[in-house]
């Protein structure tokens, strides 16, 4: 499902019962995951998918229906996700676990191997893929110059986010 920069942009819609094809999807369409369906609420899971790849950016308006837990290592992207619906706890590396609500927003460091958990049965994510070096690239040129370092994205970047969407 991947395009390359300078194509026409795909876009599609994916539903399905199984978890090793929702699995399969994910890992193509964002990275390579384990999926893991929790509690007694498995028989409700359904995972759809509505995506559009740009290129350097990848959209994704994702659910599953269920508790579910998940994670990848690395994912080399910066991957932003705003919850419509729901909520889910993420943890970074080592790091202490967040938790995200409509009201709060996340986005993944690209080094950092990511565990998502206690995903909500009526958790609705929008899941942005963004090219790292893309993103760089632009930022080198609004800025005029290398960067020194990987920038680190703030919790009032997602605030701010999460008060745009409310203004739908």
């Amino acid at each position: 499902m991947a395009s390359t920069y300078g194509q026409a942009a795909e876009a599609g819609t994916f539903v399905t019962r199984s978890v090793e094809e929702a699995s399969h999807v994910l890992s193509e369409v964002y990275y390579d995951l384990r999926l893991e369906v929790k509690g007694a609420d498995a028989h409700d899971f359904v995972t759809r998918i509505t995506m559009a790849d740009l290129g350097a950016l990848t959209i994704g308006d994702v659910s599953f229906g269920t508790t579910i837990k998940t994670g990848y290592c690395e994912p080399g992207y910066y991957h932003v996700c705003v919850p419509l619906e729901g909520s889910f706890g993420v943890q970074e590396g080592p790091s202490s676990p967040v938790y995200t609500t409509p009201r709060t927003a996340v986005v993944y460091d690209p080094a950092r191997d990511i565990r998502v958990h206690d995903w909500s049965p009526d958790c609705r994510v929008l899941a942005i893929k963004v090219d790292k070096l893309a993103t760089h690239r632009q930022l080198e040129t609004l800025l005029g110059k290398p960067l020194g370092q990987q920038p680190r994205f703030w919790q009032h970047v997602m605030d701010r986010i999460a008060t745009a969407l409310d203004m739908r």
